[in-house]
């Protein structure tokens, strides 16, 4: 919205007659939301304003060509737990949040077994919405489905008497204001299944940015052969490839075009997530001093749900933040004196 800059800056010399002018939340975008349209402002707008503060004085606190590489599959995350928790799990009768774990941030493991058998599709119920944020399930070894926040509390599982379950949920981030700035993560609240309360869990930290800064996975390693008539695996699953040098450094974006939920590291360094289904973020930004123009770089991605048949990403020379079938965010133009 239009603001009168003169207006403004005169609340301000109501409580400090002498001080200086300063806007020190001049906003001059917004940030997304999963499934929301790309949040824009108009750029004429934003420099008008900025020009009239400058022009009395005031200070100001601003808030906020392509290649194809290939990746192959190193393993699922349960296979792993040597190399990605390597003090080994915690035993509690009923689930633990990550901070009683002193896990802030990542990933967890809760594994457990089915208390009798399932012949047919059972509920798994997560009571008073107690997932945070999402859980992926899996009943020996095979891929079940989800659980998530506020979306998505049942789905069904089969399995027999004593086969192993795990349940690895992600920390999609906090807020850092509001009703919900106290927000812990993890298994808030037991798990139903039928009838059952499942308890006896082990319980796995994860620490993956540290393993794959490290270096894990051995660039040129590879667990598995990459074979073209494999199918994607579904659930977490690691994925490595490197992307050549070119004899350049430069900024680029990484798309992962077709894969479903995850994150990236490339060098050890955690890029971020992708959900392009979700957007409307379709890119990643690369900063160009974090590849190697003389080395191979290295690629490390976690797939949460269901890798595309052909494992490839790409790097394109512009970003792509646009993309959702989410509804339009109503945006404004803030101009607060604090």
């Amino acid at each position: 919205s239009d603001v009168n800059i003169s207006q403004a800056f005169s609340r301000q010399r109501r409580f400090e007659p002498r001080g200086p002018l300063v806007n020190s939340e001049f906003y001059t975008g917004w940030l997304d939301h999963w499934g929301d349209q790309h949040a824009q402002v108009d750029t004429q707008k934003v420099s008008r304003m900025l020009g009239e503060m400058l022009s009395m004085g005031a200070s100001y606190d601003i808030l906020y060509d392509f290649n194809l590489c290939s990746v192959w599959q190193v393993g699922n995350l349960s296979s792993l737990l040597d190399t990605l928790s390597p003090q080994g799990p915690v035993r509690s009768l009923y689930p633990l949040s990550f901070e009683e774990m002193n896990q802030y941030y990542g990933f967890m493991l809760y594994r457990t077994k089915l208390p009798r058998d399932l012949p047919e599709d059972t509920a798994l119920i997560s009571p008073l919405n107690g997932v945070h944020d999402r859980a992926y399930i899996s009943v020996r070894g095979v891929f079940q489905g989800l659980l998530e926040r506020d979306t998505t509390l049942v789905m069904n599982v089969t399995g027999k008497q004593g086969d192993q379950v795990d349940v690895l949920v992600e920390n999609m981030g906090r807020v850092n204001f509001g009703s919900k700035i106290n927000d812990f993560k993890g298994l808030l609240s037991n798990l139903i299944l039928g009838n059952d309360v499942l308890t006896d869990w082990q319980i796995y930290p994860l620490d993956i940015d540290g393993a794959i800064a490290s270096g894990w996975p051995q660039s040129g390693q590879r667990r598995s052969p990459p074979d073209p008539d494999r199918g994607p695996s579904d659930g977490p699953v690691f994925y490595q490839g490197t992307l050549p040098p070119n004899g350049l450094a430069w900024d680029t974006f990484l798309r992962l075009n077709e894969w479903t939920k995850g994150q990236v590291w490339i060098n050890g360094v955690n890029l971020g997530r992708y959900w392009p289904k979700r957007g409307p973020q379709q890119t990643l930004y690369v900063p160009g001093p974090l590849l190697s123009p003389t080395q191979p770089n290295n690629i490390t991605v976690l797939e949460l749900e269901r890798a595309p048949p052909h494992t490839r990403v790409l790097f394109m020379d512009r970003p792509l933040l646009n993309s959702t079938s989410g509804k339009t965010p109503q945006l404004q133009i803030e101009d607060r004196q604090t």
